[in-house]
Formats: C-alpha cells, sequence, structure tokens
C-alpha cells in the first residue's frame, strides 16, 4: 500500500513542522483521542494516582526512590504502548479511528518486555543522576532553584535516548547493544531542537495540571467555610478525597503530555533516520565514485 505522505514517517521536517504536525494531528483525531482517553488513560491516571497518593511519606527514603523507579518503568511502558498504537498510522496508512487497540495486545506485550530490556542503562543512568543530585542538595544545600533546573535539563536530555530506544525497538525491531547504539547515534543528531520541543510541550503540558489544583484549592476553600466545621472526619475525609482527585487529574495530563512527547519524538526520529542514512548512503555512494 502507498503511504500517504502525510503520515509519512522518514521525511526531513524543519522545526516548525513539528509543531504544525503535532497539533493537527490532535485537531484531525481529536475525537479519537478523547475516547481513547475515557477508556484508557482515565483509569490509568486513577491507577497511578493512587500508587503515589496512597503512599506514605516516603522523601528522601528508599521506598520513595523505589517508587521514582516504578515511575520511570510506567513512563517507558506507556510510551511504549504508544509508539506501538502510532506504527500502523505512520507505516501502515492507517487513519487513528480505524486502528484496533485489542488486535495490538500481542505486540504490545512482547514491546513492553523488550523496549524495557533495551532501556534499562539510560533509565538506571537517570536513575544514578537524580540520586546524586538529591545528595548534592542534602549535603551541600545547593539552592533549590537551580538543582530542579538542573535536573530538569538533565531529564529531558536522558530521555531522549530512552525514548529512541523504545521508538527503535517498536518501528525497527532492534533490541540489546544494536538498538543502545543505534539509538545513541540518532539521539545525537539536532538533540538541542530535540530538547527545546520537549521543553516546550513540558510547559504546555504543565500548565493544564495548575488549573486542576486552582479549582481543587477553591472547592477545598468553600468545603472549609461551609461544610462540616464540626465533623473533623468528615473534613478529613473530603480533604483526602479531593486531593486524591487533584492527584488524578494532574496525571491524567501528564499521561496526555507523555503522548504528546512521544508523538514528537517519533517525528525526531523520522528526522534523524532521513539525514543519518541518507548521510551514510552518500559518503558510500561518493566513496565508490572514487575508486
Amino acid at each position: 500500500m502507498q503511504m500517504n505522505e502525510e503520515n509519512e514517517l522518514i521525511q526531513d521536517r524543519e522545526f516548525g513542522d513539528k509543531f504544525n504536525e503535532l497539533t493537527s494531528f490532535i485537531y484531525d483525531n481529536f475525537s479519537v483521542l478523547k475516547g481513547w482517553a475515557l477508556k484508557y488513560i482515565v483509569p490509568c491516571s486513577l491507577a497511578v494516582a493512587a500508587l503515589n497518593f496512597f503512599m506514605p511519606d516516603s522523601a528522601g527514603n528508599p521506598i520513595g526512590w523505589i517508587l521514582f523507579f516504578v515511575d520511570l518503568l510506567i513512563v517507558c511502558m506507556l510510551s511504549t504502548v504508544f509508539v506501538t498504537v502510532l506504527k500502523p498510522y505512520f507505516l501502515e496508512n492507517k487513519e487513528l479511528k480505524d486502528i484496533r487497540l485489542r488486535s495490538l495486545l500481542p505486540q504490545l506485550l512482547r514491546n513492553v518486555v523488550t523496549s524495557l530490556a533495551s532501556a534499562c542503562i539510560p533509565l538506571v543512568c537517570i536513575f544514578v543522576i537524580a540520586y546524586l543530585m538529591s545528595f548534592l542538595k542534602e549535603e551541600h544545600h545547593a539552592g533549590d532553584f537551580f538543582l530542579s533546573t538542573m535536573k530538569g535539563i538533565v531529564l529531558i536530555i536522558v530521555s531522549i535516548p530512552i525514548f529512541m530506544t523504545i521508538i527503535v525497538n517498536v518501528i525497527e525491531g532492534k533490541t540489546g547493544m544494536k538498538n543502545l547504539s543505534r539509538s545513541l547515534n540518532l539521539s545525537k543528531y539536532d538533540i538541542l531542537v530535540t530538547a527545546i520541543i520537549i521543553f516546550f510541550i513540558c510547559i504546555i503540558g504543565s500548565i493544564l495540571p495548575m488549573i486542576s489544583e486552582i479549582v481543587t484549592l477553591i472547592i477545598s476553600e468553600i468545603d472549609d467555610l461551609f461544610f462540616f466545621h464540626d465533623n473533623s472526619e468528615v473534613n478529613e475525609t473530603v480533604q483526602n478525597i479531593l486531593e486524591y482527585l487533584s492527584f488524578s487529574v494532574t496525571f491524567f495530563f501528564l499521561i496526555f503530555q507523555l503522548f504528546m512527547i512521544t508523538f514528537a519524538m517519533l517525528l525526531e526520529y523520522g528526522n534523524a533516520v532521513e539525514e543519518i542514512d541518507n548521510l551514510h548512503f552518500l559518503n558510500k555512494f561518493n566513496n565508490f565514485d572514487n575508486l
């Protein structure tokens, strides 16, 4: 089947073209994405929110680091699901509404396992870096804003090869060291532009959870003013429910933000493959002419 140029993955894209393609994709497939969000992302966000909300205060102790690593694994699994779902859209010229998630289930299970295995080295790197930065904060009392900014920059930079290992695994079927070598090679191409795109998506995606927190705060204030003044237990229960709902809404938007980042990384992958593979071919062709 001939590939639709609009859905073609391997092609050269300018900086603005990537944003235009991302926004056009969301606009053209909004109804499908809304259905998937209600059916799949809402239950997933409730589960992830429960995992983080109902755990005891674990900041700075081993439970907190275990929870952090589990969150990283969840990010990798969700990204693998997104790439697997988007693969027919790009490579088989299928409309998003024609993609049946149930038919992709065997591929999803296989891809999740192989992607986690391929991304283990970048995952360990980001875990170690985050741990060292927390140690620096505790021991040297560096500024919180500076450390938070550095953590964000490191997270973006290290996340690029993580996403790329997942994409290479799903799209090209490469695993192990072949996957890692290929992913690092693709990640180096235009890494600054890739980091800027992820940064902008993170900024846009962070606005919506802030709105949900503001709404929750307003509801909480109304609750304090008019309800349950004489029943502290009921009031505490209501507060916990509101906080959990706020957590759930926040994770819902974070998961959707992860979907946008994964889509943008697929565009970056296609751009990098177009440039690097063609350049490699041209170098071989030129060397052949010189013989």
